[in-house]
């Protein structure tokens, strides 16, 4: 389906079986150029869109992707939900956007949301070939392609698995939390030379170049999970054992990368 062309889902929403709608979806990555405006951006346009149609047919939920790490800026240690999101990239103010026209939506109609921030997922299903340091990296090993990192590797991320951040999600749904807005991470900081040197442990030595480092990207973001995992306890699988069973999974032809 087209999420710009409302046609293209209307007639799903209008079946009435319904309840909740999830959007994951996103056109843009961190780098991305910031539009003239932003009302213009095809992300901008698309949920506005949806929101529309979630109105017009009276679903009673929606669940929003937003980000946990380019909606919150730099300068805090750990970023709770809690902390004023301050936004250095287009990426960040469009999510934020999209958070804000959700919020209005849910005054207006009683529209039951949650606004989920994940961190830096990575595992199995992953697609792209261009985000995701993880999945990436490991891709390209195997393929004996050269990886590039931005920056000098200093940059601190917070790294989840999908299967916990999945289940996460659906523990949140599951327990009807609705109204607010949740981190979704571990809470645990490494940075991308300390991924790099994990990866090695699990697949060899391989070559790592570096590019000039992005203004977009901000330095450290790590996700404060206490109200998570106040609502799910979950023990979050390790980086050093997710790396092994992606790398695993991809010698295997198990996962798509």
């Amino acid at each position: 389906m087209d999420l710009i062309n409302s046609e293209s889902y209307s007639s799903l929403l209008a079946e009435g079986k319904i309840k909740t709608v999830c959007s994951l979806v996103g056109s843009s990555l961190p780098g991305s150029k910031a539009p003239e405006r932003i009302e213009d951006h095809p992300d901008v346009i698309a949920h506005r869109r949806l929101l529309a149609e979630i109105r017009r047919h009276r679903i009673p939920e929606f669940v929003f992707f937003s980000s946990g790490g380019a909606i919150y800026g730099s300068g805090v240690d750990r970023f709770s939900e809690t902390d004023s999101p301050v936004p250095i990239s287009s990426y960040g103010l469009i999510k934020l956007t999209n958070e804000h026209d959700i919020q209005v939506q849910s005054r207006e109609t009683g529209l039951k949301y949650l606004i989920l921030r994940p961190s830096n997922p990575y595992g199995s299903f992953h697609r792209s070939l261009i985000q995701g340091l993880i999945n990436v990296t490991l891709t390209k090993i195997k393929n004996r392609e050269p990886m590039v990192v931005w920056g000098d590797g200093s940059v601190v991320r917070d790294y989840i698995h999908v299967r916990d951040l999945a289940m996460c999600v659906a523990e949140l749904i599951l327990k009807n939390r609705s109204n607010e807005i949740f981190n979704i991470g571990t809470g645990v900081g490494y940075s991308v030379n300390s991924v790099m040197t994990m990866i090695r442990e699990v697949t060899g030595p391989f070559e790592v170049s570096h590019s000039l480092g992005r203004n977009t990207d901000v330095s450290r973001c790590v996700l404060d999970n206490e109200k998570l995992i106040a609502h799910v306890p979950l023990r979050f699988i390790p980086v050093h054992e997710g790396i092994r069973t992606v790398w695993d999974e991809i010698m295997k032809g198990k996962t798509t990368s």
